[in-house]
């Protein structure tokens, strides 16, 4: 997606409904970035979905792959030190 907000447009119609739901890794494009499955279950089946998404993560083990770009990382340890690997800051808003 283009942007963050066209990705939350897509995001929003599972979260009007009530229902719970779960993101789970589902492997890498060709360009090693990540892909994922979002697991949607019936209203008040919280552990249903919970389930699902464990024996998924059991089935395919992407939940313990590293990512492919990560052996090409190039940041410095005190760049790794941060929060989500010290993501850069966007811009200020004008």
């Amino acid at each position: 997606m283009e942007h963050y907000l066209a990705w939350m447009r897509s995001a929003y119609w599972i979260s009007v409904t009530c229902c719970p739901a779960i993101s789970v890794p589902a492997g890498f494009t060709a360009e090693g970035l990540p892909v994922g499955l979002q697991i949607v279950g019936r209203r008040r089946d919280d552990l249903g979905v919970l389930q699902i998404a464990y024996a998924f993560e059991q089935a395919t083990g992407f939940g313990r792959m590293g990512t492919p770009l990560a052996s090409n990382c190039t940041m410095t340890p005190a760049q790794r030190a941060g929060p989500c690997g010290a993501l850069p800051t966007p811009p200020a808003r004008r």
